[in-house]
């Protein structure tokens, strides 16, 4: 499939259940109903928004989604959400279009289009092989930890977007 046949959107409204079968085909029957689950919950969580969600598209059909929440920064001693930062999770493209490229163009094209909407940070929760092909580095590198050890913890700033 080439890349350039696919187009990256914001989802609308009527795409999700599209959305929720390209999860559960891309994570299988053992993984899939979970983060289907967990989709359902952070595209309904008032805290999550602002939310940037978007599909890659082919021939009217939806090939790809990926899914960007809000997360607040806190220090040590003050919280603070103005770094405007979004935690990319889950991404899924459907098991037989995978090694095609729609991944790496999705992702490359929604954090253009959070580059441009003022996004200053993304985390991700993912493998640093696949993320580092898109600027993504360990966030404890740049000094961020989460308040719990998640060791694939990565993070990509507004230079590298």
């Amino acid at each position: 499939m080439n890349s350039h046949a696919i187009q990256v959107r914001p989802a609308r409204s009527d795409d999700r259940d599209c959305i929720l079968v390209v999860h559960l085909n891309a994570f299988g029957g053992d993984e899939g109903p979970a983060i289907v689950s967990l989709l359902q919950e952070m595209l309904d969580d008032p805290t999550a928004k602002p939310i940037h969600s978007f599909v890659a598209e082919s021939n009217d059909e939806i090939v790809g989604h990926v899914l960007f929440t809000s997360v607040t920064i806190k220090s040590a001693s003050v919280s603070t959400d103005a770094t405007n930062a979004q935690i990319l999770a889950p991404l899924a493209v459907p098991s037989e279009l995978h090694g095609k490229g729609i991944g790496t163009h999705l992702v490359k094209e929604s954090l253009q289009q959070l580059a441009a909407v003022g996004v200053q940070l993304v985390f991700v929760l993912g493998y640093p092989g696949y993320y580092s092909r898109f600027g993504f580095v360990p966030a404890g590198a740049r000094g961020l930890q989460a308040p719990y050890p998640i060791p694939r913890l990565c993070l990509k700033t507004p230079t590298d977007m």
